[in-house]
Formats: structure tokens, C-alpha cells, sequence
């Protein structure tokens, strides 16, 4: 039994587009991984992300085993003192992945969104393979965003359309998690440098397009319980906050907090 993990920061109500998880029978987000192995991998392997970090809180909570993938030992030192096995490894290395995925029962896989745009499907291939290796009985894989129906030109969000047809054609049983936006990206320097100093909301995308904010907490919780289902293998879901805004209405909301 081995996890690995990284913190929310906003709290609110799980996901609308959780339904989706609860039609086909996941009815309870917060169930135990029932003493099954987790792997997570993330790129930066940094204890700073937040994307994965309340999987790995969350699993050790529940007494699960963890073991975190890290390619600096040191990063990961208060991982090690909350109870994670750290495993030394790098997305890049498919040899390293394969010895670090030893013993592993189950992988939750993160792609870091602002990684190398061009090495972001060798990464995932990579890690597809070692887990197959493995013989994992479970993947779930965050992918950070969107899964687009076609080519966007944009390599760092094109790459999951090919990521999603080898993981059918070649990985080991999936669930595949898109959130269509972090909440604790409210929270990054693009949008409070603007909100201290003009009052203002700023965020890389259009005015009139409507985001449903998703505490990675609440991705968390979904990613947990999916680990633990494999009755929802194949399944492909996107996952949004409850209540989506516009850029004019997120503006309201700041102003009415």
C-alpha cells in the first residue's frame, strides 16, 4: 500500500459536474481508497503545488499508504514527516519511473499545465507504460484543463487529445478528470497584483466566457473516491465548480465578498 500527494485553499461545494461521477454509481466522494496503493507523479515533483497535494492530505488522513514520486529528496521532506514514502524519480526518466512504480497498486497522474508543452506527452506516455508495467489496477489522471474535441494549436492543451487515445489504446484501467478551472488560480499573482493595485480582476481568458471554479480540494475528493471504483474505469468526466462566472460577474462577486 503507497500514496503520494500535495493544498487547497478555497473551500466550497463539490462540483455540479460531479454528477457525472454519481451516474455511474459514485454516489459518495469522501470513500477510502480500501488499503490500495496510490502513485502520484507530477513534473515539478515540487511539495509547493497545489493541484495534487489534497489527494495525498486526504489519503494519508483516511490511513492510507502513500508514496510520493520526487526528483529532490529534500523538497519532499515534510511529505516524509506526514507519513509518505518518497520515492525518487522524474517523469523524464522511464527507467526511473518504472523502478519508483514498484509494488503500486493505483497511480493519480498530473501533468503539470505549465510544463514543457513539447515533452508533455513523452512524460505521460512514460508514465502510461510504467503503469502498465506495474500492473496498476487503477489511473486516475488529472489533466488540468479541458480535453479538446479538436486540435486547438495550442501544444500544451493538444497533447491530451493523443494522452487520452494511447491511454485507451495502451494503459492500464483509467478515470480521466478534466477540471475546467482551479479556484486557487484566483489567488495567483496574474490576479491579485491587479486586484491591490487597480481594483480590477484580470485572468487569461475572455470576459464573456463563463468558468466554474474548482477547489482543488473538491477535485481531490473525486480523484479518492475514483481511485477506489473501478467499476468507473473508461470513464472520461468533466468536473466544474458549482456556479460558473463571467468575468463581469467574478468581478461582482470580489466586490461583494
Amino acid at each position: 500500500v503507497v500514496t503520494f500527494i500535495l493544498a487547497g485553499v478555497i473551500v466550497q461545494t463539490i462540483a455540479g459536474a460531479v454528477a457525472k461521477l454519481e451516474e455511474r454509481g459514485a454516489l459518495g466522494l469522501f470513500g477510502s481508497a480500501s488499503e490500495r496503493s496510490l502513485f502520484w507523479a507530477e513534473l515539478d515533483h515540487s511539495v509547493t503545488r497545489s493541484q495534487m497535494s489534497p489527494v495525498a492530505q486526504q489519503l494519508l488522513t483516511q490511513g492510507e499508504q502513500v508514496a510520493i514520486l520526487s526528483r529532490d529528496p529534500e523538497k519532499s521532506r515534510a511529505w516524509k514527516q506526514a507519513g509518505a514514502e518518497i520515492r525518487i524519480g522524474d517523469l523524464g526518466d522511464a527507467a526511473s519511473l518504472r523502478e519508483a512504480m514498484t509494488g503500486v497498486d493505483k497511480v493519480a497522474l498530473h501533468i503539470p499545465f505549465f510544463g514543457d508543452p513539447s515533452q508533455s506527452f513523452t512524460y505521460f506516455r512514460q508514465a502510461i507504460d510504467a503503469a502498465r508495467k506495474a500492473n496498476v489496477s487503477m489511473l486516475v489522471w488529472n489533466t488540468s484543463g479541458t480535453i479538446p474535441q479538436q486540435p486547438s494549436g495550442n501544444p500544451a492543451i493538444d497533447y491530451r487529445i493523443e494522452a487520452l487515445a494511447y491511454l485507451r489504446a495502451s494503459g492500464p484501467p483509467f478515470v480521466a478528470l478534466a477540471p475546467t478551472g482551479y479556484a486557487e488560480n484566483l489567488l495567483s499573482p496574474w490576479t491579485t497584483r491587479h486586484l491591490q493595485t487597480r481594483a480590477q480582476i484580470s485572468y487569461p481568458a475572455p470576459a464573456d466566457y463563463a468558468i466554474g471554479w474548482l477547489p482543488t480540494a473538491d477535485l481531490a475528493s473525486m480523484i479518492v473516491y475514483a481511485l477506489a471504483h473501478p467499476e468507473l474505469n473508461g470513464l472520461v468526466a468533466d468536473v466544474s465548480g458549482l456556479e460558473a462566472y463571467t468575468g463581469p460577474e467574478l468581478a461582482l462577486v470580489f466586490s461583494e465578498a
